[in-house]
């Protein structure tokens, strides 16, 4: 009985000793599952499906609604549908850092499919981009206008000409053409003393003379604060056009009536519309505009900015802009016609081009599917910048020359997703390591 007792004794710790010395010879992973296997087999099991990627065991906490999961918060709150207090949410993602470009998996489509789906494809390209403001608006005055003749109202010596053969275009109440006059010199004289003696007939008298050659308010105001007159005389024009011809040069004397150039007012139709904070921020006089008008479809008419009232100013979120357009000889417009105009804006010029239906948006990314040879398609995350209703600024994602979808791209991301979940949950089971630590059979 004893000498039964201790052969057993003998062979368990004979059994033992001989599984803690030949066990983790044996089965390395299994035992010591925090150290890292050199052995190419190793590696092959845990890292097959990875390709060379480093996994990270991440745990983010987030807040939802029992009641719309679909609703997520970093912060504790009350839920935004129903009002119902958020609650934590534990999530365990297992991580994938690449050194490629950020994209999904990449998928392929018979091309039988890619007919019956509709699939269309363009190639990224580079071009100039304008920022497109659209507003609606209402057509407040139409004028026919012919080309008219300038003259000088006074006589003088022009001192100045604004005109080069290559600019010859002059907007609203430009100076054309300076003149040095004696005859405003006394004007601005008489007007200046019967002002201090408080002669109100003269002062009228003299104003409304003043104002006939062009003066303003503004100006008329200055020139009593200050009370220094000039013999320098501002021709201008109260309307926008082209100086078509000039009969006049330097140092020549002018006599009134005397016709200096021909001009061609450009503009005959103006327009109106309100704007809103977040387009006037980018609204100024100058910019180039295009009008439409719905009973004529199919054409346009051409212009630019005439004004934008100040917001500061108004008592509403809202405010004024008139534009200037250019007339089409054929077609009779009418006061009060509803119009919708395009304002272009802020522009880049030799940037990459993408048409905007090639860009799924979503709420914090945007993604463009690349279409590749044999039937390939990949969804690639893409930095975009100036967008307008035709073209998307591209900042980081793709190249010029690549081809991208720009019709059924919604099904074949839709299709990447799935895959990438897919590959997600078949990862192979990890022991938690600490975050930050890489995962077991992985070299660093």
């Amino acid at each position: 009985m004893n000498k039964s007792l201790i052969f057993i004794l003998v062979t368990a710790i004979i059994a033992f000793i001989f599984g803690m010395v030949a066990g983790p010879m044996l089965f390395p992973n299994q035992l010591f599952p925090n150290q890292h296997s050199s052995s190419p087999s190793s590696t092959d099991e845990v890292g097959n499906s990875i390709n060379d990627q480093t996994i990270q065991l991440v745990k983010s906490e987030y807040y939802t609604c029992p009641m719309h999961p679909h609703i997520h918060q970093e912060h504790e709150g009350d839920c935004p549908i129903c009002g119902m207090s958020l609650v934590s949410k534990q999530l365990d993602n297992l991580l994938t850092k690449n050194d490629d470009r950020k994209s999904r998996p990449e998928i392929r489509v018979d091309s039988s499919i890619i007919n019956n789906f509709g699939i269309k494809t363009t190639t990224i390209k580079r071009d100039n981009i304008y920022r497109n403001i659209r507003i609606y608006g209402y057509v407040n005055k139409v004028k026919k206008r012919k080309d008219i003749s300038l003259t000088s109202p006074v006589s003088g010596i022009v001192q100045f000409i604004n005109h080069s053969p290559e600019e010859n275009k002059f907007y609203k109440n430009e100076v054309i053409v300076s003149l040095a006059s004696d005859e405003i010199l006394q004007l601005q004289q008489q007007y200046i003393k019967a002002v201090d003696e408080n002669d109100v007939r003269s002062m009228r008298v003299l104003k409304k003379k003043l104002m006939s050659l062009g003066y303003t308010f503004v100006e008329l105001n200055t020139l009593i604060k200050i009370g220094k007159p000039s013999n320098i005389y501002h021709l201008r024009y109260s309307d926008t056009g082209l100086l078509t011809t000039l009969n006049i040069k330097l140092n020549q004397k002018v006599k009134p009536g005397e016709i200096i150039g021909g001009f061609k007012p450009l503009y005959s139709i103006s327009a109106y519309a309100k704007v809103f904070e977040t387009q006037w921020i980018w609204l100024k006089p100058g910019q180039k505009i295009s009008m439409s008008i719905r009973r004529f479809p199919g054409l346009s008419w051409q212009g630019e900015v005439r004004r934008v009232d100040d917001l500061g100013y108004s008592s509403t979120t809202a405010v004024k802009l008139i534009a200037d357009f250019k007339a089409n000889d054929k077609l009779d417009l009418r006061l009060g016609m509803q119009t919708e105009m395009i304002v272009y804006t802020e522009s880049k010029d030799n940037v990459l081009l993408a048409p905007s239906s090639a860009v799924i948006r979503t709420g914090s990314k945007s993604v463009v599917v690349v279409a590749k040879s044999g039937g390939r398609f990949q969804p690639v995350d893409v930095v975009t910048g100036l967008n307008n209703d035709e073209f998307v600024e591209i900042i980081e994602g793709l190249e010029e020359g690549m081809k991208v979808v720009v019709s059924g791209q919604f099904l074949l991301d839709s299709e990447s997703e799935l895959r990438a979940e897919v590959s997600r949950f078949s990862q192979p089971v990890i022991n938690s390591p600490a975050v930050g630590d890489t995962a077991p059979g992985v070299e660093n």
